[in-house]
């Protein structure tokens, strides 16, 4: 009869998986108190300033009788002429302002609301007074662009900022669906006017990175990826929180001054929030060992080292804060690279 087979318990390091417990003679630090400067790390896009979005309507009924802009997309300047209407309604309002100024006796009350109505119906200043000086009624109407930026058209399905994509795509393939002598019903918004002086910078920052000490007004230094000039300075203008694909994030929203038009929208952007200091607890960034989605260090026990889970926060140089799972009596591995397993870490420490 066979006997038994006793295992030595003191193999039982050993004989545990790799880098659960380690046997190691390392220089070891604890967590203390510190001064340190949160700077937050962040990464988005750039996209449209929604304050600077301009709509271009029909203000009456009637035919598109010439169309100077072509494509969709395409750049345009503050008063630049888009389309020429023509409207009976146009015609008519400009026949009785007319009237009434060649009347000498006329109310000026009656001709000031005339002009009033002139204006309601998309007439410029500068065409109220050629109209007045020339005596003559257009038959039709021209419509600028009420601001500098990118012609975006109402194509019935509602207006949706044009990405990267498509500003930067062959304007051959993306013409206008509205052709000179279409018919448009009054109120018809025709145009959307995106504007590019001032563009938004959209962070995305996860609840790990230390979203709660964001505020508004704080330092934000903006490099476009693959560029080599100056970061971009701005301020922290909005903290959205927001819930997407099943985690909580937040959005933050810095804008830039654009007046060059040389920042890309779509652009993939990286960012430093330039946080206020504040006294945490921390140990060297060397110390801890993240595997992308959860951060580790290894505690002295037993004439080793045993990994042990923590919540870290932001990282401010050479050091990192350390917001739970460790106290201040533990002893932790100062170089915690060096008891790496890398491939039987990640098997074990990943989910």
């Amino acid at each position: 009869m066979t006997a038994p087979v006793e295992l030595d318990t003191n193999l039982d390091a050993t004989l545990r998986a790799p880098n659960t417990f380690v046997v190691a003679d390392l220089e070891t630090v604890k967590i203390e108190h510190r001064e340190l400067s949160m700077d937050l790390s962040s990464t988005g896009l750039l996209t449209y300033d929604p304050r600077s979005i301009r709509s271009v309507s029909a203000r009456a009924a009637g035919w598109i009788e010439k169309l100077h802009v072509k494509y969709r997309y395409q750049p345009v300047r503050q008063g630049q002429p888009l389309m020429e209407l023509y409207s009976r309604e146009l015609v008519t309002e400009q026949e009785n302002f007319l009237f009434l100024s060649r009347q000498g006796s006329a109310d000026p009350g009656m001709l000031a609301s005339a002009e009033r109505r002139l204006s309601l119906l998309g007439f410029t200043e500068q065409q109220i007074a050629d109209l007045r000086a020339s005596g003559k009624v257009q038959r039709a109407v021209t419509y600028y662009s009420p601001a500098a930026g990118h012609l975006h058209e109402n194509d019935g399905a509602g207006t949706k900022a044009p990405d990267a994509a498509m500003t930067s795509s062959s304007s051959s393939d993306q013409g206008l669906s509205l052709r000179e002598g279409a018919y448009v019903e009054k109120g018809q918004t025709l145009f959307t006017i995106y504007g590019t002086h001032t563009v938004l910078a959209l962070l995305n920052v996860h609840p790990t990175d230390g979203q709660d000490r964001i505020a508004v007004g704080q330092r934000v230094s903006v490099s476009i990826d693959g560029s080599i000039g100056m970061p971009m300075e701005g301020t922290v203008d909005l903290v959205e929180p927001i819930y997407r694909e099943g985690t909580s994030v937040v959005s933050v929203r810095v804008y830039l001054a654009n007046p060059s038009d040389s920042l890309r929208i779509g652009s993939r952007i990286t960012a430093t929030i330039h946080l206020t200091q504040r006294r945490v607890l921390a140990v060297p960034a060397s110390a801890v060992v993240s595997t992308g989605l959860h951060h580790y260090v290894f505690v002295k026990a037993n004439g080793g080292f045993r990994s042990r889970p923590v919540i870290a926060g932001v990282r401010s140089g050479e050091w990192i804060e350390l917001r739970s799972g460790l106290s201040e009596q533990d002893a932790i591995a100062r170089n915690a690279h060096l008891l790496i397993d890398s491939e039987s870490f990640l098997k074990i420490t990943t989910p």
